[in-house]
C-alpha cells in the first residue's frame, strides 16, 4: 500500500524506462559527430538522446515532444546533477547496489529488461546514480519553495484518509509523513514545478551551453551561398566594407527590449568570399544562436554552433588605424563573454 523500498525501486526503474532521459554519462570515445550538446565541456551524446526518443516513440504523450525538447531536457537535467555535485550531493555506491540486488531478486525480469536497455549493470548504476542525485538536488529546491510559501500539515494530514483510502490510526508516525510529502507535492505540483524551472533557468545563466545539432534553415542553403543570394533572401549583411539590411537588426535588438519573439539571419562574408551564417532566435527570455562556418575554407574547426546569450549590446569603437568610429553588436552571456557578429561605420 506504501511506498516502501521494493516499491520505490519499482517506481524509479518505470521512470527510468518510460522516460529515459537522465543521462548515462558513462565514458565513451568523444566524437563531435556523436556530440549533441556540452554543458560546461560535458558531453550529451547522441546514442542517449536516441534512445529516449526510441523508448517514447509509442507513447502517447510524445506525439508533440521533438529531439529538441529531449536535449534540451537532459541539459537541464545535467545543469542540476552537475550543481548538485559541487554542493557535495552524492550517492554511495552500497544505496546503488541494495537497489539494484532489491530488482534482481524480487523482479528478475524487469532487471534482464533493464540491463539489456543499458547494455550493461555499470551502465545502468550510473544512470540510477544520476537519477538520485538529480532527485536530492530537486528536493532542496522544494523544501526552499516550502520554506517561502508554507503548507498547512495539520490540514494536509487530515486529508490523508480521502485521498489514499486508508486508516490514519493505523499508520505508523514514518508512514503518515511519507504520505504528508506526498500528498503536499500532489496539491502543490504545478507551483512547484514552475519554481523549479525557473531556479533552473537562473542557474543556467552561469553555465557554458552548447549545442551541436543541426539546424534545417541551416542545413537547405546552398553549400556556395554568395552575397547575391543574401540579398536576394533579404538577409542581414556584413562584409569588410560594406553592410545590408542593418535595420532588420536594428528591429531585433528592439524585439528583444520589449521581449518580443524575433528571429533573424546574418550572413557575414570573409575576405575570401565566404559565408559564415549566424541564425538568431529570440523566445521572449533569452537568444538562441546558430553559428555556420562550414563553408569558411580558412576556419579552424568548421561546424554549426548553437549557443544561448542573454543580450545583445551596442557600442561604438574609435579605431585609431582607419580613423573612423565603428558601431559594433555583440551577442552577450550572462559571464561577460562576447561574440561580435555585425559592424558598420557611423555616418
Amino acid at each position: 500500500m506504501f511506498s516502501g523500498k521494493t516499491n520505490k525501486v519499482l517506481a524509479i526503474v518505470c521512470i527510468i524506462i518510460i522516460v529515459g532521459v537522465f543521462y548515462i554519462g558513462y565514458k565513451r570515445i568523444e566524437e563531435s559527430n556523436k556530440i549533441v550538446a556540452k554543458v560546461n565541456n560535458e558531453p550529451i551524446y547522441r546514442e542517449d538522446i536516441e534512445r529516449v526518443i526510441k523508448l517514447n516513440s509509442n507513447t502517447s504523450s510524445s506525439n508533440n515532444i521533438t529531439e529538441k525538447d529531449i536535449i534540451n531536457a537532459a541539459i537541464k537535467e545535467m545543469i542540476v546533477i552537475q550543481e548538485a555535485k559541487t554542493i557535495g550531493i552524492e550517492i554511495s555506491d552500497d544505496e546503488l547496489e541494495k537497489s539494484i540486488m532489491t530488482l534482481k531478486n524480487e523482479h528478475a525480469d524487469l532487471y534482464e529488461i533493464v540491463i539489456k536497455q543499458y547494455e550493461s549493470e555499470e551502465n545502468y548504476k550510473q544512470k540510477l546514480r544520476n537519477k538520485y542525485i538529480f532527485d536530492a538536488m530537486k528536493e532542496r529546491v522544494v523544501q526552499k519553495y516550502y520554506k517561502e510559501n508554507p503548507v498547512n500539515k495539520s490540514r494536509i494530514i487530515r486529508e490523508i484518509p480521502q485521498y489514499y483510502d486508508v486508516d490514519i490510526k493505523k499508520l505508523s508516525k514514518k508512514e503518515i509523513e511519507s504520505l504528508t510529502q506526498q500528498l503536499m507535492y500532489l496539491k502543490n505540483k504545478s507551483k512547484i514545478n514552475d519554481y523549479f524551472d525557473t531556479w533552473v533557468d537562473l542557474l543556467s545563466k552561469k553555465y557554458n551551453i552548447e549545442y551541436f545539432y543541426e539546424d534545417d534553415n541551416l542545413t537547405k542553403l546552398p553549400e556556395l551561398y554568395t552575397y547575391e543570394m543574401a540579398v536576394a533572401n533579404n538577409d542581414i549583411i556584413w562584409t569588410h566594407d560594406k553592410t545590408y539590411n542593418k535595420e532588420l537588426l536594428d528591429a531585433f535588438v528592439k524585439d528583444i527590449n520589449n521581449k518580443n519573439t524575433s528571429k533573424i539571419r546574418i550572413v557575414t562574408f570573409t575576405k575570401e568570399g565566404d559565408a559564415i551564417i549566424i541564425h538568431l532566435k529570440y523566445n521572449g527570455k533569452q537568444i538562441e544562436a546558430t553559428i555556420d562556418s562550414t563553408r569558411d575554407k580558412f576556419s579552424k574547426e568548421p561546424q554549426i554552433k548553437t549557443e544561448i546569450f542573454d543580450k545583445i549590446d551596442i557600442e561604438e569603437v574609435f579605431n585609431d588605424h582607419y580613423n573612423k568610429t565603428f558601431i559594433k553588436y555583440y551577442l552577450v552571456k550572462g559571464d561577460a563573454s562576447k561574440i561580435l557578429i555585425f559592424q558598420q561605420t557611423k555616418e
